[in-house]
């Protein structure tokens, strides 16, 4: 018996003669290595049953903590009760009282309250208890008030302990306290007060080595950050407590850890991984024999079936969950039951009943001042019985939407008050609603790191989004104009952002102002939580008031220094895609110039015509003719079909994407189908568009709005990537601009070399390009057989340059559900490139490198836009197929000189 614990502590047979040095190492064993504290259990046992009775009582007292660490509750509630009775014969005080702590967590942990009271009771009143003891019962006490929602006494009990414990040197109850504290002012919407004391207790835990309750802080941590809307450091913080638990080999805080991020994973909508975990959790808890845990994951289950559109499923799990909340006479999960119950009704036609349900739970709720219970019921009300639901209904919205509750709820209470105020003929007071949502929304997905959960969220919004869209396109009022380039703005182009995101050392002042600026935010928005909480009680006073409004004054001072700093960094637009102002767009745009920004849903596509004048808003119906000519023209290098019928395609769509217009320059900011689209193909008059106007692409109005406030400079020197192979047909490319500016040339392509690139310089790239739309991140550009990886972008800073990515799909950018982009066109605007060319599809070297000679002869004269409309021109002229020019892409805003 000389094993060791992995936290060092060693147990051996000498020190089991002193069997309280052997007692206090062996339930610090049970804090750092539940697996090394078995091997002494049967040792245990046999001292149990031995003749001496203190011996065998202080025995039977560590088995009931040894089972309760494993969270076999019965087993661990027999020992200790066999603990006590055997310490009542002996008799022997200091133990009973022992036994009676221990028995008074379980019982509490049960849910058992009048008997943890009793058995708390008989410690407060026995006079040889002594200060460690009380603090432990105020400890638990506090704990009980708390899980019976009476947060107030529950403070000022754990406020008492944690006075008591600090004149003593127990630092590890210390802790404790603190922790049991933070998480009651967790449920009083205390969450900066919640932070310090859940932090002060961490970092105890940590001192004093108990792996076991550093795992309880950070679980709680996590909770705090999930009500924050922090769902990516929730789950960081549940995922450390799970390491811990399997670390001291308790099983039971995994179960716990699983709980939450099946919970977490319900919340984002991440319904058909949630659903798979269920029975795995159901059985889990029902092995513990932890029925409230086994009734959470069928409850929570129901709801995933719901959302999946089985109602079936959904009725027999929650019936499952019913009948537990009953046996255990959980009122407040009942009246979740009748809400889900409520929509299950409806479903089939009975909306009294359901709007009994639903009005019987909210009761409970605002009895409870249960505030974002109470909101769910009533957005419950009008979308399962929208008969029922009336003018009182709205106003009880109104007011809750003052009180703090989370993001999801905030999102479907404003859609629900901007569809009455629409319906009403209050557009204005709905485009404010509709800004709201997209705030809320658009801060929830900015917290997701995670591509997989941040696709599931915008899946489950993005009906949202386009309603927003549709409704927005319908109004004519200007406001609503940069509403929806906000909108527009935020479902493009995020993954710029998230690119940049990283140590600050690796990546620059931009990233570092980022993040502070983020953090200001994190602040402003506590601040404004705080403030509310304050103005609500009437026990606030005016001074504490007034130092939350002036911390508050100070950090909006802050958020407008650090946009300020960002803004006058060249790579602003990339930051602070909500700035976007068509009004500003239209400010900046040249005379004869155009935009058109299009948004694409399963139904329609829309379409925002911009001059220095006027917003012109179009929606066009996306039926399966022009679903299938725009597949066509997209994959125009890979189809057989002949010229003729690629032409008659591009007619039709130039009559219905394009506008009646006039000018000399166009700027398209594309979405979805249309990222990769030839838009200068288009024929108007028998025409080519790029004919008639310049054509230029923007990914996304940042970078329009940036290109737009930073004209381009002359370009004074290039540097070309390419390789010295004899009769390459790029070599001519390369001698042509080598006859135009000071030329470096290079066989290798690295980061080092686009570090040499300033905003007065020209890059080159004569190599091939590779584009996975699977694994966007691995797409790379090949040289001479070196590969260089999309990812290598990140932390880049190409100083203005302009580059040529003379090279097949080196313009593809893929999206998803969520609407990001990542190509090698945005990635080297998110390294600073003023403007690039890419190529939409497969390009033959030969007829790319005469487009790219007649591009650089033009620009011994020309504007870069200029000389790409010479360009695609010039083999118009030589009657060159439409796929030897149409593929290749400008992308940025570029001015005549």
């Amino acid at each position: 018996m000389d094993r060791s614990s992995r936290g060092g502590v060693p147990l051996t047979s000498d020190l089991l003669n002193d069997f309280s040095a052997f007692e206090r190492e062996f339930l610090k064993l049970l804090q750092q290595d539940i697996e090394s504290a078995s091997a002494y259990e049967p040792k245990l046992r046999r001292l149990v049953r031995g003749s001496d009775l203190l011996l065998a009582a202080r025995s039977s007292r560590l088995m009931g903590r040894y089972y309760g660490a494993l969270g076999e509750n019965n087993r661990a509630l027999r020992w200790m009760q066999v603990a006590l009775r055997r310490f009542k014969a002996v008799p022997h005080r200091p133990g009973e009282i022992q036994c009676h702590l221990a028995l008074m967590d379980m019982h509490m942990r049960r849910g058992s309250f009048e008997r943890a009271s009793d058995h708390g009771k008989a410690i407060s009143t026995d006079s040889s208890a002594n200060h460690v003891d009380l603090a432990k019962t105020w400890i638990n006490f506090g704990v009980m008030a708390h899980r019976r929602r009476q947060y107030d006494r529950s403070a000022k009990l754990l406020e008492a302990a944690v006075n008591i414990v600090s004149k003593t040197n127990h630092k590890n109850l210390w802790a404790i306290a603190l922790h049991n504290l933070g998480c009651v002012e967790l449920s009083r919407n205390r969450f900066g007060e919640a932070q310090v004391h859940l932090n002060h207790a961490r970092k105890q835990f940590e001192l004093l080595g108990s792996s076991l309750h550093s795992a309880y802080v950070h679980q709680t941590l996590a909770e705090v950050h999930s009500i924050l809307g922090h769902i990516q450091v929730a789950m960081n913080e549940l995922n450390a407590a799970r390491s811990l638990y399997l670390t001291v080999g308790d099983r039971l805080g995994v179960a716990y850890c699983d709980l939450e991020l099946f919970s977490i994973d319900i919340s984002v909508g991440n319904f058909g991984d949630a659903v798979n975990r269920s029975d795995a959790l159901v059985q889990e808890f029902q092995q513990r024999s932890l029925s409230f845990e086994k009734a959470t994951v069928l409850y929570l289950t129901a709801k995933a079936w719901m959302c999946l559109g089985e109602p079936d499923l959904a009725d027999d799990v929650l019936l499952q969950a019913r009948k537990v909340f009953k046996r255990e006479k959980n009122q407040h999960y009942l009246a979740l039951c009748d809400v889900l119950l409520a929509e299950l009704v409806a479903a089939d036609g009975h909306f009294e009943r359901a709007s009994k349900l639903i009005e019987k739970a909210r009761k409970y709720f605002r009895d409870k001042r249960l505030f974002e219970q109470e909101m769910n019921c009533l957005i419950a009300k009008h979308r399962a019985c929208l008969d029922q639901f009336g003018r009182d209904d709205m106003a009880r919205i109104r007011v809750l939407l003052k009180r703090p509750i989370s993001t999801m709820a905030a999102v479907e209470a404003r859609f629900l008050v901007a569809s009455e105020c629409a319906r009403g003929g209050r557009k204005a007071v709905a485009i404010r609603e509709l800004a709201h949502v997209i705030a809320l929304l658009e801060e929830t997905r900015s917290t997701i790191d995670s591509s997989d959960r941040r696709r599931s969220l915008f899946g489950h919004q993005k009906s949202a989004y386009e309603r927003l869209v549709a409704w927005l396109f319908e109004w004519n009022e200007r406001q609503s104009n940069d509403v929806i380039a906000q909108l527009l703005e935020m479902t493009r182009c995020r993954e710029l952002m998230n690119a940049m995101k990283g140590p600050f050392e690796d990546t620059g002042p931009p990233n570092r102002l980022a993040h502070e600026l983020q953090s200001l935010l994190d602040h402003a928005g506590h601040l404004d939580r705080k403030l509310s909480r304050l103005t609500q009680d009437p026990c606030a006073s005016a001074a504490e008031v007034t130092e939350v409004v002036r911390s508050r004054k100070a950090c909006r001072a802050s958020i407008q220094k650090t946009k300020k700093s960002l803004q006058d960094h060249r790579r602003l637009s990339l930051y602070m895609p909500s700035d976007v102002s068509l009004s500003d767009i239209q400010a900046l745009l040249p005379e004869g110039t155009l935009v058109l920004v299009f948004f694409v849903t399963d139904e329609q596509i829309y379409r925002l015509a911009i001059d220095d004048q006027k917003v012109i808003k179009s929606a066009i119906p996306l039926d399966s003719s022009l679903l299938r000519d725009i597949g066509y023209v997209t994959q125009a290098s890979r189809s057989t079909l002949g010229e003729t019928r690629l032409r008659q395609a591009l007619v039709r769509l130039g009559g219905t994407l394009l506008p009646q217009m006039e000018g000399k320059q166009l700027l398209i900011v594309p979405h979805k189908q249309l990222q990769r689209f030839p838009f200068g193909a288009l024929i108007t008059n028998q025409t080519f568009l790029i004919e008639e106007m310049s054509v230029s692409i923007c990914p996304n109005l940042g970078i329009l709005a940036h290109g737009l406030r930073h004209p381009q400079k002359h370009f004074r020197r290039a540097l070309i990537a390419c390789s010295q192979r004899d009769g390459d047909p790029k070599a001519k490319e390369a001698s042509t601009i080598a006859s135009i500016y000071p030329v470096q040339q290079s066989e290798r392509f690295d980061t080092k070399l686009l570090a040499s690139l300033d905003s007065e310089s020209l890059f080159h790239f004569a190599g091939h390009s590779y584009f996975d739309a699977a694994q966007p991140e691995r797409s790379y550009l090949e040289l001479g057989g070196d590969r260089f990886f999309l990812y290598q972008l990140e932390g880049v800073d190409i100083g203005g340059a302009f580059v040529n990515l003379a090279s097949c799909q080196s313009g593809v950018m893929a999206h998803d559900l969520s609407n990001e982009l990542v190509g090698f066109v945005t990635h080297f605007f998110s390294a600073g490139a003023c403007g690039a060319l890419g190529c939409s599809w497969e390009v033959d070297d030969v007829e790319t490198a005469e487009w790219m000679v007649h591009f650089y002869e033009s620009m011994r004269e020309m504007s870069v836009r200029e000389a790409h409309q010479s360009a695609c021109r010039a083999l118009i002229g030589a009657d060159r197929s439409i796929r030897s020019w149409a593929g290749i892409q400008l992308y940025g805003v570029f001015r005549s000189d």
